[in-house]
């Protein structure tokens, strides 16, 4: 389908008779040009940031058996979950998989009244910038090299008193694994603004 050909890190191609042809990178060129999908697409690039008319010109070469199985190759591609209704007809495939995708943005924009990245400049610009030498000392501790590789223990608990630098600690534990992260990974956070405090405290998760 048109989602296991974008969303998995690595995918290879086989011909009928069980010849290797090639894998997602070898053969870029001509999946791009069969498919309409964008080289970024397929480098494991989010597939969020892509419009949906672009994204939806990456059907306009697919052929189904049933029209309506068009709409459900793209259940991957915007996100979206529901249950195949075969025999449905395309209008109305289509009709629903735009009502769950406007469900899920309007979940999203509740969510996230603001943009956490915009939150976070304007907090370390108003504390005078980030220094690395202020951050760098956790990254190399033990308990934080433990917190990265143990599969069992996944939360990190920085406590201090107010004051103390949490807020921009964060920041750059933030920025350290953002670089740090492949392609295909996401980072996600936000802040969080406690009673009677000015500066937003930051929580994120991989």
């Amino acid at each position: 389908s048109l989602d296991r050909k974008l969303l998995p890190a690595s995918v290879e191609f086989f011909s009928f008779e069980g010849k290797r042809l090639g894998d997602k990178s070898s053969l870029q060129k001509q999946i791009c040009k069969a498919t309409n999908i964008s080289p970024s697409a397929l480098q494991a690039k989010s597939l969020s940031q892509f419009h949906i008319n672009e994204r939806m010109r990456w059907i306009e070469h697919r052929e189904t058996r049933e029209e309506e199985y068009k709409a459900y190759s793209l259940l991957g591609i915007f996100g979206v979950s529901m249950v195949p209704a075969y025999s449905e007809g395309v209008a109305k495939a289509f009709d629903r998989l735009w009502d769950k995708f406007r469900e899920i943005q309007k979940r999203m924009q509740d969510l996230r009244p603001t943009d956490p990245r915009l939150d976070k400049e304007r907090i370390e610009a108003t504390k005078g910038g980030l220094l690395q030498e202020a951050y760098r000392w956790v990254i190399e501790t033990s308990d934080f090299q433990q917190w990265r590789t143990s599969q069992h223990n996944r939360l990190l608990w920085i406590k201090a008193d107010p004051g103390k630098g949490k807020t921009m600690l964060l920041c750059g534990i933030t920025d350290e694994l953002q670089n740090s992260l492949t392609k295909s990974a996401l980072l996600s956070y936000f802040f969080c603004q406690a009673p009677g405090s000015t500066v937003p405290q930051l929580c994120y998760e991989v």
